[in-house]
């Protein structure tokens, strides 16, 4: 299990590939992401494990409660 949690990030703001919505673009959070994910696969292989991402586990927080769902 591999982690990556933000506290008062949204969808939309924070997580878009391209175009994240948010002013600052120290809060674009998709590159960190899979910088991050990167880093644990790469630290898992380095101990002589084999590793296999299989699923990913999104909770979404009441951030984006009332956004237009037609934006993701």
């Amino acid at each position: 299990l591999l982690k990556f949690a933000v506290g008062s990030a949204g969808l939309q703001a924070n997580f878009r590939k391209n175009g994240a919505t948010d002013p600052n673009p120290a809060n674009h959070l998709y590159a960190p992401l899979l910088a991050t994910f990167q880093e644990y696969l790469q630290q898992l292989r380095d101990l002589g494990y084999a590793p296999r991402v299989e699923a990913l586990f999104w909770l979404q927080g009441e951030n984006d409660t009332g956004s237009d769902a037609s934006l993701y």
